[in-house]
């Protein structure tokens, strides 16, 4: 296991509690199926998408839940800012084209969305499908800082594959050998139900909305453009937050966090990962049950 992660959990959880007010019990898996009472991951080889094994995780007890909701990805005039203070945001490239955000949680981990690093189509117990070569970092502009290669494995819901995107089991972690302790680490909390205050989403979005309507490229291979966009949480499920923040394609794998402050100092905490647009925008809750995953989980 990674020297970052020998950070004793109850101490993780007690600064994620005050952040986030606290925790409640969740499984770890969709609403259609909340009688369910672990989860099992597949681990993959980073650098050939080849399936390694299966681990289980033992869950919790479930959320209550709501309805879903539907609006647009934008609302109104995009307000996304370019925003390259969070340097813990990283940009995941394939090898001739870049594929979408992640998150630094660890020294040596990355949260994203599954659909990032596999295809749900895939034989999972044969290869996830994984097309990310590199991870960018960036120096707190859009210049590259580091360029992450040493890429180790790749853990995903074993459920990810029958659910597919846009489900609770759309997450994974990247485990790389790099040591990225020089940038930015989120922490992750859970939300209670019924919050409804602000949110961020931070990432790499393939396009910005123009006044009039058209959108204008911001990322490529070669072009790299962080924006911050925010909105409010507008409906939840056991498994999915939604909310107004503005996002698009390749936004996915980024952290929706909220911002706290505490005696002078700045918190990020992440609520979700970013998914879905169409609808309100949405991704996959933190559950108690995903802080297990990537925290307690002896198999990183």
């Amino acid at each position: 296991m990674r020297t970052f992660l020998n950070r004793t959990f109850s101490i993780v959880t007690a600064c994620v509690v005050f952040v986030v007010a606290m925790f409640l019990p969740s499984t770890c898996v969709s609403a259609a199926s909340p009688d369910n009472s672990e989860c099992t991951y597949y681990e993959y080889d980073a650098s050939s998408g080849a399936y390694v094994g299966e681990y289980t995780l033992l869950s919790l007890s479930t959320l209550s839940s709501s309805s879903s909701a539907s609006v647009a990805v934008v609302y109104g005039d995009d307000d996304r800012v370019l925003d390259y203070t969070k340097n813990g945001v990283v940009k995941l490239m394939a090898s001739s084209y870049y594929i979408g955000t992640g998150f630094i949680i660890d020294e040596h981990t990355i949260a994203t969305a599954a659909h990032c690093v596999a295809s749900s189509s895939a034989s999972a117990t044969t290869s996830c499908g994984n097309t990310v070569t590199k991870i960018y970092c960036f120096d707190g502009s859009n210049t590259v800082d580091k360029t992450v290669t040493g890429l180790e494995s790749i853990h995903i819901p074993a459920n990810y594959f029958t659910e597919g995107a846009n489900s609770a089991y759309d997450y994974a972690l990247i485990i790389v050998e790099e040591d990225l302790s020089d940038y930015m680490c989120f922490s992750l909390g859970t939300m209670l139900d019924g919050y409804s205050s602000t949110v961020s989403v931070t990432g790499f979005p393939s396009s910005i909305t123009n006044s009039d309507g058209s959108t204008t490229e911001k990322n490529s291979y070669s072009d790299h453009y962080q924006y911050t966009g925010s909105g409010v949480v507008k409906d939840y499920t056991t498994s999915k937050i939604y909310y107004t923040a503005d996002t698009s394609e390749s936004n996915s794998g980024s952290p929706v966090y909220v911002i706290t402050s505490f005696n002078g100092n700045v918190y990020y905490t992440v609520i979700a990962i970013h998914t879905t647009g169409g609808g309100y925008n949405s991704g996959v809750r933190i559950t108690p049950a995903i802080l297990h995953f990537c925290y307690n989980n002896l198999n990183l």
